[in-house]
């Protein structure tokens, strides 16, 4: 379209402003001018036309579409995006396009630079059902220099990545003959392809877990190996072995708490001491210490438990700094005591160890000596030069030694 044409002072010289059409693709194209409808001042009118050279118009601007070979993006998945344009294009890049729940790569473009390709790849660890890519047309530009407009977006596509995760409970951690539990396997997803091949239980089995409608809690039964003492034990499950429905596999394993087993015969299954002194010749002034230990961590120990086969001493509060395997005490002869024949032992039924089973019988620790009577003087006589001082306990001092 041309706006109304204004002449200079001597109307020989017209000017007028030419619009190209909008979204028009035109090269070839001129002015005409009929010269039949202008007069000059003598009243000659014109006859046939005026045309310019040719001149082009190009108005189109570039638009675009955008797939992706895969709209389910799930874990170490990526997938190919491909824009594609009306026309060649130029001055595209990734700062054109925003992605959610992801990243793109750098977009390549074909021969004719009308097909473009990038790869996008999800974000780790997200769950997100609704996104799209949207790329922003002011930021390309045709051969023609038209810039596009406004925005093109791709169809919606899903991103879940996050893997599935467990935690594991049992009902019972302190398994003795007999006995067995419910393990509770409660996954952050639904879940499939979970079996006992996913799972370490050490000193037991397992039964095959099952699970509940919506998969997310399996449940199994744990029995004990029989004849078996063993106070640290974990059941660990394979995460590589399962698979989410978006068809994620977990990554590494999930541990359960602690949990002993104790399955020993009740005879046998007991506790049992062996007691050591540091020092068997005990005289006037020494004390020694007092060693209990026993073959299994146990509960309940005290003074109470501790028999002294005479009573020529004293025996303070055991203590133990291994969680109760080990016992010490201080054992502090009486005075004035002379006996060859003492020794110490523990009453293994006042013990129960971790599962519960009370010792039975003594433990007998090795005799000891006391000697804790001061020398007395019996005698002192003259021999010649010498001063000679006997005692009781048949020591006996010359004159050297005295000052």
């Amino acid at each position: 379209t041309l706006s109304p044409p204004t002449a200079n002072t001597e109307r020989t010289v017209w000017t007028a402003t030419l619009a190209p059409t909008a979204d028009t693709s035109a090269p070839a194209n001129t002015i005409r001018v009929n010269l039949s409808g202008v007069r000059d001042d003598a009243g000659n009118t014109g006859t046939g036309s005026a045309i310019s050279t040719n001149y082009s118009v190009d108005t189109t601007r570039p638009t675009a579409t955008i797939t992706l070979a895969d709209t389910a993006l799930t874990a170490d998945k990526t997938t190919t995006v491909t824009i594609t344009f009306s026309e060649p294009v130029e001055d595209f890049d990734a700062s054109d396009i925003l992605c959610t729940s992801g990243t793109l790569g750098w977009p390549t473009a074909s021969e004719d630079r009308t097909v473009w390709t990038a790869t996008l790849t999800p974000t780790a660890n997200t769950n997100a059902a609704t996104n799209t890519i949207r790329l922003n047309l002011a930021g390309v530009r045709d051969d023609a220099g038209n810039a596009g407009i406004g925005r093109a977006d791709s169809a919606n596509y899903s991103v879940d990545t996050k893997r599935p995760t467990a935690t594991i409970a049992l009902a019972d951690s302190t398994l003795t003959a007999g006995k067995t539990t419910t393990v509770t396997i409660t996954f952050s997803e639904p879940v499939t392809g979970f079996d006992t091949s996913d799972v370490v239980c050490p000193n037991g089995t397992l039964s095959p877990p099952t699970a509940n409608a919506g998969r997310t809690v399996w449940t199994a039964t744990f029995t004990p190996t029989a004849n078996v003492n063993v106070l640290a034990n974990t059941i660990r499950v394979n995460l590589a072995g399962i698979t989410d429905d978006a068809g994620n596999t977990g990554t590494g394993s999930a541990d359960s708490a602690n949990y002993s087993v104790d399955t020993r015969p009740a005879d046998t299954a007991g506790p049992t001491a062996t007691v050591t002194l540091a020092d068997t010749h005990l005289t006037v002034g020494e004390t020694t210490t007092v060693t209990i230990t026993f073959n299994e961590p146990v509960t309940g120990f005290t003074r109470d438990d501790v028999v002294l086969s005479e009573a020529n001493g004293t025996f303070t509060d055991p203590t133990t700094n291994d969680h109760g395997r080990t016992w010490t005490a201080t054992f502090t002869p009486t005075a004035g005591v002379e006996n060859s024949s003492n020794t110490i032992s523990v009453n293994q039924e006042g013990v129960r160890n971790a599962a519960g089973r009370a010792g039975t019988g003594h433990a007998h620790g090795p005799r000891y000596q006391i000697d804790t009577r001061a020398p007395v003087l019996a005698s002192a006589t003259v021999n010649a030069s010498q001063l000679v001082l006997r005692y009781t306990e048949g020591t006996s001092l010359d004159a050297t030694h005295i000052p």
